[in-house]
């Protein structure tokens, strides 16, 4: 129930509450303290997040995906060198974490190391494919200026969105690649609108950064449970490699 409330009601509130009702009834309950961590994070709460995945991490020290998501508060915080370094340490342990290597191509890709983030995403491709990593693909191809390779990966990711469900999240990060705020913020209204799970993680989202000073998009930020003071503090956060 906190998970619904939280990634696809938006109700931050309810969210609370469930995953304070789950941790009361089994305070070793990892996934309860996984979860209320990546809602944490989600809301631009980031110590509050690392606390619970740091609890998680003591109730199960063997988990590999647990150690994975002991660098999703780096990321999120935007200490992208130190969550780096975290996810070639997993890797170094778990060379076939699809889910670390996603998560270092993310940061790369956040570092403006397109080309070393590619490499990445290509590795994983099979296991993600591009309803999923398409967009991120796409992106790092305009940045490098190989339009082609952009505008075919947005095509295909296109083309499924009309043959099948792809969220529309990603349809707006397609959308930012060469159309724009609006047409980003087009598709973003529809997430919401769908309560796509992916939406509840706008904020963290380093390709929407773009968006964040948009109206529109604080209003998104704010019926997620994030106050726009909030929103804008994080976004004047440099990240630690500049």
């Amino acid at each position: 129930m906190g998970f619904y409330y939280a990634h696809h009601d938006y109700d931050w509130e309810q969210a609370q509450y469930y995953f304070a009702r789950a941790l009361e009834l089994d305070p070793n309950s990892v996934t309860a303290h996984q979860w209320k961590a990546d809602a944490y994070c989600y809301r631009l709460l980031i110590e509050e997040c690392a606390h619970h995945i740091a609890i998680a991490k003591s109730l199960d020290p063997l988990s590999p995906f647990i150690e994975v998501l002991q660098g999703v508060p780096l990321r999120f915080g935007k200490q992208f060198l130190a969550a780096e370094q975290h996810f070639r340490s997993v890797l170094a342990r778990y060379p076939n974490s699809a889910a670390a290597r996603f998560q270092l191509a993310v940061v790369l890709d956040a570092q403006g190391r397109f080309d070393e983030a590619l490499e990445q995403y290509d590795r994983i491709y099979a296991v993600y494919g591009p309803k999923l990593i398409g967009s991120a693909m796409a992106w790092c191809y305009s940045q490098l200026g190989r339009h082609e390779d952009a505008r075919d990966m947005i095509s295909t990711v296109r083309q499924l969105e009309q043959e099948d469900f792809v969220s529309p999240t990603i349809m707006a990060g397609t959308a930012l690649v060469y159309e724009g705020a609006e047409d980003a913020l087009h598709w973003l209204g529809k997430a919401r609108d769908e309560k796509d799970h992916l939406f509840s993680a706008i904020a963290v989202i380093h390709h929407f950064y773009y968006l964040y000073e948009h109206p529109t998009f604080q209003l998104f930020a704010e019926e997620l449970g994030i106050p726009r003071e909030r929103l804008l503090a994080y976004n004047e956060r440099r990240p630690d490699f500049l």
